[in-house]
C-alpha cells in the first residue's frame, strides 16, 4: 500500500526536510513527489533485505525441513508485498 502524501510529509518534518507548518499543498509537487520516490526506494530496499536474510537463514537448514519451508514462505511473502505495491 502505498503512503498517503500527509504520511510522506510527516515524515519529512521527522527528517527535517519539511516545516511543522509545510503541507503537501504548500510545497511543490515535484519535491512531494521526490519525497514518495525516496519513500518507496527505501522501503523497497529494506524488503529485500529483509527477504535476502530469511532466505539466507531457509538456505542454512536441511533441504527437505519444516523450517526450511516455512523461511521459504515468509521470503515469498515478504517479496510478494512489494509486489503488490
Amino acid at each position: 500500500q502505498a503512503m498517503n502524501r500527509e504520511t510522506i510529509i510527516q515524515m519529512a518534518r521527522e527528517a527535517g526536510l519539511a516545516e511543522v507548518t509545510d503541507t503537501a499543498e504548500s510545497l511543490p509537487a515535484d519535491y512531494v513527489e521526490a519525497l514518495a520516490k525516496l519513500c518507496t526506494l527505501s522501503v523497497a530496499k529494506e524488503r529485500d533485505e529483509c527477504a535476502a536474510l530469511v532466505q539466507a537463514n531457509a538456505d542454512a537448514c536441511d533441504t527437505y525441513s519444516t523450517a526450511r519451508r516455512i523461511l521459504e514462505s515468509n521470503a515469498a511473502a515478504i517479496r510478494a508485498r512489494g509486489e503488490a505495491v
